[in-house]
């Protein structure tokens, strides 16, 4: 989502819309992050202004519909009181006392650095008409020390002491409503007195704040989360690979090694995408490295699990080659375009269906993709032709599952499998179809990452 532009509806001088109730808080980028939070704060009684400068996703909200999916969102969009949250291409010319930016952080794709420039234009807007009241919680990710160069440099021209927060959002797409009056928040800030009323905000609905001594000890918590998974599901994928080198099934090993065992539970293998864990190690990574320090053990990390893709690609291709001659005469079927299919997820940021397509698509006849939850049109952003099940499956020759959602493992994709040529390739990345597979009434080429 877009920092919010200059110019929009008119406002009062208090920072509402005329005639309604004054806002407590501004919420800038309403994504993932910043929606969920901001109505959580309102249903419990906050007056939340939301801000986003694409226009489509104000007139969305404005109508009570999600620009996105999360399971229950719609429910509490309907639910809210109308002054208790109201949106905005802009903010206020009199801000609200407080201002949570939560707005996009992307990697270059060209450096692989991080693209600060969304949230620097909010900080702008902001120090333009701050006061020594304002509070700036920053909840977009960062690399360490840019709260502190950023949002506090660029007030002190205007504040002698700026009230700065960093808070970071760690909670899981399609499962955020569920587990942000749950999860602890981490508070890190430029001032006790930023602390104090970060703490304030976020006791609306988390169960208690974490308080970091900095803002830079609350930037690296977030990294640090995200880059421990992406080293945990790294660790998965390896087992995988050395199991398919040893001739064994990877997902028997795991589950048991998980077993009743009291140690950390070993992820199955498969492909790891989001904007999260694509992103968090390498902005780890920077950070350290700004400081001169390399660490080898995350950057390995991100580098085994980029290689899934390319493993999963090369064996769909090689497989047809082997049952069905030259694979630029075969059609291939992608399931599972969003990230990731469990909690389900309309995500599809740094999904690893992109690069398995990208792989794919200069060596078969065409790429047709499927998702419960992802739209037709952003499926054929990516380049795919977007179908139905089982229909969409009709005399293709490989179909390649590459998320763990619950729809693949019932008929649907047994049916799909039907529909397929005589003999066609099925790769179900986590073997989450293979009873549907097996009920196919077709000689299938199964394969499963992790399995020889």
């Amino acid at each position: 989502m877009q920092p919010p532009v200059t110019h929009g509806e008119p406002t009062t001088r208090n920072g509402s819309a005329p005639g309604a109730i004054p806002a407590d808080v501004a919420v800038v980028g309403l994504g993932y992050a910043g929606l969920t939070m901001a109505i959580k704060l309102a249903e419990t009684g906050v007056v939340v202004l939301g801000c986003d400068a694409d226009a489509e996703v104000v007139d969305q909200l404005s109508r009570r519909e999600a620009p996105f999916f999360e399971r229950g969102i719609d429910e509490r969009l309907a639910g809210l009181d109308a002054n208790r949250f109201r949106v905005s291409q802009t903010l206020p010319d009199t801000l609200p006392p407080t201002i949570v930016i939560a707005v996009g952080t992307p990697l270059d794709a060209r450096l692989q650095t991080p693209n600060l420039s969304a949230v620097t234009a909010v900080l702008k807007e902001i120090a333009a008409r701050a006061d020594d009241d304002t509070l700036v919680i920053l909840r977009s990710t960062l690399p360490v020390g840019a709260s502190r160069r950023l949002a506090v440099g660029m007030l002190a021209g205007r504040i002698a002491e700026p009230l700065v927060a960093f808070c970071p959002e760690r909670t899981s797409q399609g499962a955020a409503m569920d587990e942000l009056p749950r999860l602890p928040q981490v508070v890190g800030a430029s001032t006790e007195e930023a602390a104090r009323r970060a703490e304030e905000l976020f006791s609306h609905f988390a169960p208690r704040s974490v308080r970091m001594s900095s803002l830079e000890a609350a930037e690296l918590v977030k990294l640090v989360n995200n880059a421990h998974t992406d080293l945990l599901y790294a660790f998965g994928n390896e087992v995988g690979r050395i199991a398919e080198v040893l001739g064994l099934d990877a997902a028997e090993v795991i589950a048991g090694a998980n077993a009743d065992y009291p140690r950390p539970h070993i992820a199955r293998p498969g492909p790891v995408g989001g904007s999260c864990l694509t992103k968090d190690p390498l902005l780890l990574m920077h950070s350290a490295a700004e400081a001169g320090y390399l660490p080898p053990l995350i950057a390995t990390a991100r580098e085994i699990n980029k290689a899934v893709v390319d493993r999963v690609a090369a064996t769909v291709i090689a497989a047809l080659a082997d049952v069905h001659g030259d694979p630029r005469n075969c059609d291939v079927l992608l399931c599972g375009i969003a990230f990731k299919g469990l909690p389900e997820t309309d995500d599809i940021r740094s999904t690893p269906a992109a690069a398995v397509g990208e792989r794919l698509r200069p060596y078969v006849r065409s790429l047709r993709a499927h998702d419960p939850v992802v739209g037709a049109a952003a499926i054929e952003e990516l380049g795919f032709t977007a179908c139905e099940l089982p229909a969409g499956a009709s005399g293709a020759h490989a179909v390649v599952v590459l998320t763990e959602h619950p729809a693949y493992a019932g008929n649907t994709l047994g049916q799909a499998v039907s529909c397929m040529v005589r003999r066609p390739v099925v790769y179900d990345v986590w073997g989450v179809g293979t009873s549907a597979i097996q009920a196919a009434e077709q000689d299938v080429v199964h394969l499963r990452l992790g399995r020889a």
